[in-house]
């Protein structure tokens, strides 16, 4: 990934815009957390990706070691309360 060698703190990670399934974004996800040793930042921005990363979705990468923060663009209150809820994402920011 460029970012990780032209020294970046850190990766905010769109989700692909490909109306992916939520294992295909699990799948996206896990193998960019594979390849970078930086912290990353998944961005659910459904109004422009198309579609959500759902909760459940959200705490299975969260306890990928380098998954270390989320942004919520969903505007969804439940959706948000759900993810906080999952003992998995204790250590995630929330941005």
């Amino acid at each position: 990934m460029v970012a990780a060698k032209t020294g970046a703190d850190a990766a905010l990670l769109v989700g692909p815009y490909t109306q992916a399934m939520q294992d295909g974004f699990y799948q996206h996800f896990r193998a960019i957390s594979e390849t970078v040793e930086i912290p990353l930042c998944l961005y659910n921005i459904p109004g422009r990706t198309g579609k959500s990363i759902e909760p459940d979705t959200v705490c299975r990468l969260a306890e990928l070691g380098n998954i270390a923060m989320l942004k919520e663009a969903t505007g969804s209150l439940d959706q948000a309360s759900q993810i906080l809820a999952n003992q998995s994402v204790d250590r995630i920011e929330w941005r």
